[in-house]
């Protein structure tokens, strides 16, 4: 009986880490010159929080029509928010590390 409650507490586990993250408000870390995660699916008014945890500066934009911003350069240790606006994809990069790049999909 432990057996086949481990086996699926273990197989709920691996199939969750394999989804896309999900509605609230998200964390995406940068280390090592690339995002924690490539794509988020979130709703309009959830929060996004970009923390610098490189050795290095990174500048977070988007040039998308749903959300354009640039949060500027972003110091090592530091924690930059933005809140989604609008409905629609996204995607996010780094102006100074250009392999670095997130897709955001928002809904209402």
């Amino acid at each position: 009986m432990r057996r086949s409650v481990a086996f699926i507490a273990g197989a709920s586990i691996a199939f969750a880490a394999a989804l896309p993250v999900v509605a609230g408000d998200f964390r995406v870390r940068q280390t090592d010159r690339h995002f924690s995660v490539v794509e988020i699916d979130a709703r309009v008014s959830d929060e996004i929080e970009f923390v610098n945890d490189d050795k290095v500066a990174h500048n977070i934009f988007s040039r998308s029509i749903v959300q354009p911003f640039d949060l500027g350069a972003q110091r090592p240790g530091e924690s930059l928010r933005i809140r989604l606006a609008g409905a629609g994809e996204m995607k996010i990069e780094c102006a100074i590390h250009p392999k670095m790049r997130l897709t955001i999909r928002v809904v209402k």
